[in-house]
């Protein structure tokens, strides 16, 4: 009802179905990644404060008047009191019986079903919308586990630091000032004594608060550690049980667990005098201010009911500052957990979109005019002046030894990273010109490692094209002789052929399998351009064989890019690049006018430079 009501829903669909910011989307500072996050929960998270404020009225209404209700029955009659008052009484009853429990109602509807669950929901998912625009080189050297985990802490502790700001903070200034206001109108020397003990209490906070914020991002960030410890051994369990280092794991988590101890347990000890720093100065406070109240009362000054008021309402400021104090310990660990998780969520988008686009015509022609690349994180040199032409339609194998620069060239033509000088144009346009998203759906390019998700072989093949019907799936599946093991497939939950589940990363099939699956998708994206990177790496000649030639009749007339090691592989192709040190440094074309059956290439021609 509140989702609806509020127009969340749309929110929650809104941060994958809209472009992603291609500016710093996730900002930096923890402030402005809250009011970020929240974006369009501002009605239900104002009227959460508004009524947590009212919460916090309403209890000094009802002591006050309590206190009045005491002079009232003092000043009165016995007999009458009843009769005398009670047109007071009822409204006091209406007070503490409707009011007060209406409010608090209202303030954990919005709290529990509206505020807490969609901040989450919205900050993990526009932290998630905004992660997919990252570039590649974010993923390469952050593990998926470590932003994964980086999303779900900042999600969680954000949702804790709102909960905590607008269900105990407010109401505690609330009520401080209202209490301040109500004691002045009974004597200034109550008003001054709570307006001391509450700035002692802010000084303490003041004094002690930084030190345990910097400890709590450190306790974080170890603990993030100790999570990526975690993933990383059981990411690599096979090689673990292989080598039969059980032990040794246990040591190396031993080690990140003795270090988060160290630093939780210096936490610990700040904590401690803080809260035991809090809990003197709330005993002191509320004794000096029932004592100021008996002394007014002794001299006059003050009516029993305020007595009675000035304690009840000390006595309610002690609890709510006690709490407090363990909340704001809460609120800035949270505080520091959002800290810590930005380092690595906070991530530029640092391949900008055009501003005026445009869009190639899709004939599959690509040239590359003097393209250089250096890594940025390892200031490595991986492209060096490299020229190429390609035709619509042409079929190129590209060798050369590990490291050559082979996938990086995939890689610059489907933008993962921009060249550092140099251009690369598609079909004639400068790729920096067309949109990421136009671009992608020119270039589909197959790795050695598929990347396959937990869901049915059938959504696997599928997400090359979400809108293809079973039969284009079945057809690509038959091409990349995919079809022939995934109508034997059965998961663990029974499901059979195409709606069996893959597991996380396909490890329900081998390697072979899953990069036929990739190759049938890739094949579904039905692209101009198709690019296969080691893509047969871990199939069999025979099958091999099979596959290339349903991915040759498949892209009869679209330029194919094969990146292999394997002469084999490389018996299909027009022409035969060979890469080293980032250069094109070889060359050979295939003479189509001696024959129409393909022969193997003459031996490659050396280019000078």
């Amino acid at each position: 009802m509140g989702v609806q009501m509020f127009g969340i829903e749309k929110l929650l669909t809104e941060n994958h179905s809209k472009q992603v910011d291609t500016r710093c989307a996730a900002p930096r500072s923890p402030l402005a990644y809250i009011l970020w996050a929240l974006r369009g929960l501002g009605a239900p998270v104002g009227i959460l404060a508004v009524v947590a404020f009212a919460l916090a009225i309403a209890e000094i209404v009802v002591y006050r008047q309590v206190g009045s209700l005491i002079d009232r029955a003092e000043n009165g009659e016995v007999t009458r009191f009843f009769a005398d008052n009670i047109v007071f009484l009822t409204l006091l009853a209406g007070i503490i019986v409707i009011a007060k429990p209406g409010i608090v109602f209202l303030q954990s509807l919005l709290s529990s079903v509206i505020v807490g669950p969609q901040s989450f929901a919205l900050s993990l998912g526009r932290s998630h919308a905004t992660a997919l625009g990252y570039p590649m080189a974010f993923f390469d050297r952050s593990s998926a586990g470590l932003v994964t985990q980086k999303q779900l802490q900042a999600a969680s502790a954000l949702a804790m630091v709102v909960s905590i700001g607008l269900n105990a903070l407010i109401p505690l200034v609330a009520f401080s000032l209202a209490m301040a206001l109500t004691l002045a109108s009974a004597h200034l020397l109550l008003a001054l004594v709570a307006v001391t003990w509450i700035l002692a209490y802010s000084l303490v906070l003041r004094y002690l608060l930084p030190g345990i914020r910097k400890t709590s991002v450190r306790r974080a960030e170890e603990r993030a550690l100790v999570g990526g410890t975690l993933t990383d051994t059981f990411a690599n369990i096979r090689a673990v049980k292989q080598y039969d280092h059980h032990g040794a794991e246990s040591r190396h988590i031993a080690d990140r667990l003795r270090a988060w101890r160290t630093v939780a347990t210096g936490y610990g000890r700040e904590v401690t005098i803080l809260r035991t720093t809090l809990a003197l100065l709330s005993a002191m406070g509320t004794a000096i201010i029932i004592g100021s109240a008996l002394y007014l009362w002794r001299d006059n000054a003050a009516s029993l009911g305020v007595v009675a008021a000035a304690a009840a309402m000390a006595l309610r400021l002690s609890t709510m500052l006690n709490t407090a104090a363990f909340n704001l310990l809460t609120f800035f660990s949270e505080w520091g957990t959002i800290e810590n998780a930005l380092d690595v969520l906070a991530h530029p988008h640092d391949l900008p979109e055009p501003v005026s686009t445009k869009e190639p015509v899709g004939a599959g022609s690509i040239e590359i005019r003097n393209v250089s690349f250096t890594c940025r994180v390892s200031g490595q040199d991986r492209l060096r002046e490299v020229n190429l032409e390609i035709c619509p339609g042409e079929k190129i194998g590209i060798v050369g030894l590990s490291g050559a620069g082979k996938s990086t060239l995939l890689s610059t033509l489907l933008r993962f990273d921009d060249a550092t000088s140099g251009v690369v144009l598609l079909d004639g346009v400068d790729i920096r010109d067309i949109r990421k998203s136009d671009l992608r759906q020119q270039i589909t390019v197959v790795g050695h490692d598929p990347g396959l998700f937990d869901r049915s072989a059938l959504e696997n093949i599928r997400y090359g094209r979400p809108d293809a019907s079973d039969r284009e799936v079945f057809l690509a599946a038959r091409r990349a002789c995919a079809d022939e093991f995934i109508r034997h497939l059965v998961d663990t939950d029974g499901r059979e052929g195409y709606a069996a589940r893959l597991g996380e990363r396909g490890v329900a099939l081998s390697q072979g399998q899953r990069q036929r699956i990739a190759i049938a998708r890739a094949l579904l994206a039905d692209t101009p351009v198709l690019a296969l990177d080691e893509a047969t790496s871990a199939l069999d000649l025979e099958t091999e064989n099979r596959v290339l030639d349903g991915v040759m009749d498949a892209a009869e007339a679209k330029t194919v890019l094969i990146v292999s090691h394997r002469p084999s592989t490389l018996t299909k192709v027009d022409r035969v690049l060979e890469m080293q040190s980032g250069r094109i440094v070889a060359a050979n074309c295939f003479d189509k006018s001696r024959t129409h059956k393909r022969e193997p290439l003459a031996p490659l021609r050396r280019i000078t430079c």
